[in-house]
């Protein structure tokens, strides 16, 4: 009688397990466009120029991967994502919503003046 391995010798027995990021199509072709982004240089203008190189059809995949609206917030995701640049202190927080503040409130004016 042939004596059995063990539970890992026979799960691991040929059996080709998949990296998380192999999971489907989309995470994969993410995660491609994503790895194009090692090889540039850590500094913010690099980041950025590399971003405007690739193809529409690759930055609407990453943002769509990452429910992002605009390539700014793609772009910033992707200095996060590799460590680049520096990170937004809370006064850079308190003055980007006292901006989107001020912007709506002048939306909400030009409004109010056309209906008059």
């Amino acid at each position: 009688m042939a004596k059995k391995g063990t539970h890992k010798q026979r799960r691991h027995a040929g059996a080709k397990h998949p990296r998380p990021y192999e999971s489907t199509p989309l995470t994969r072709e993410v995660w491609r466009i994503v790895r194009q982004f090692r090889n540039v240089p850590p500094s913010e203008e690099a980041f950025y120029l590399k971003l405007q190189a690739l193809p529409a059809r690759k930055r609407a995949a990453l943002r769509d991967w990452w429910k992002l609206k605009d390539d700014w917030a793609l772009f910033a995701r992707l200095c996060r994502f590799w460590g680049v640049g520096r990170r937004p202190t809370r006064a850079d927080r308190a003055q980007r919503a006292e901006w989107e503040l001020n912007d709506r409130q002048l939306t909400f004016d030009f409004a109010q003046d056309e209906a008059a």
